[in-house]
Order: structure tokens, then sequence, then C-alpha cells
């Protein structure tokens, strides 16, 4: 009994050691963390860029439109423009959420997943919208 004890009284030591050892290193694993944290916080990336929303209003005006292809395309339009609202709330909630969670190095992969699938979107509806103009101003 009196080496069991004494032994547990020479492991405190060791023991103490070892702790004040696993605090060093957790210490310095957080300050990595707030760091890369910090980086991603000053590396803010850009919203894509929409090319049919970076148009000023004269040049939308500009475009000559008969009436009655702008009363057909118009329902098109609109939806798209319902669509484009739409992922443009999700991205911007999901880019809240990326740098809530420390950016994109500490952000769960589902989440960048659907950041990149709504800019996907916003582009290919912002196509198709541009596609539609184009149309029109062709034809009219």
């Amino acid at each position: 009994m009196a080496e069991e004890t004494m032994a547990a009284i020479l492991g405190i030591p060791i023991l103490l050691k070892a702790v004040d050892f696993l605090f060093d290193v957790a210490k310095g694993v957080l300050e990595e963390r707030r760091q890369a944290r910090r980086e991603a916080k000053a590396a803010v990336q850009p919203l894509p860029s929409i090319p049919l929303l970076n148009q000023d209003r004269e040049t939308v005006r500009q475009r000559k439109v008969s009436k009655r292809l702008a009363e057909q395309k118009e329902q098109a339009i609109q939806g798209i423009l319902d669509e484009l609202a739409i992922y443009q709330g999700n991205y911007q909630q999901l880019k809240k959420r990326v740098a809530l969670e420390g950016g994109p190095a500490f952000a769960p992969v589902n989440v960048i997943n659907q950041l990149r699938v709504q800019e996907d979107a916003i582009l290919e509806a912002s196509q198709r919208l541009a596609t539609i103009l184009d149309d029109l101003t062709r034809q009219g």
C-alpha cells in the first residue's frame, strides 16, 4: 500500500506536466483558429457579378421593344426576377452563416455547397433574363 501511495505521489508532477502540455497545445490550436477566422473575415469575397443587374437604367430604357413582344415575355421576365430575388436572399443568408462559422475554412461543407448552388442559380437566371431581353430587342 505504501508503494501505491508513493507511486501516486511521484505520478502527480508527471500528470501536472502532461496537463500543462495539453493546455499549451490547446491554446496554440485555439490561437490558430482565431487567426484563421480573422483572416477569413478580412478576405471577404465579393458577390458574383450579375451582368444584367449591373446595367444602368438608361441602358435598359434605350432598348426599343414593341409592346406586344414585351407583354408576351412579361410573365417570363417577372418569374425570373422573382427567382433572382429568392436566390439572392438565400445567398445572403448563407454568406452570413459562413461568416458566423468563421469563414469558408470552418463552415460546414453542406453550407459551402449550398452557397455555390445559389451562386450558380443566380448566374443561370441572369443569363436567361439577358437572353430574353436580347431576343426582345432583336425582334422589336
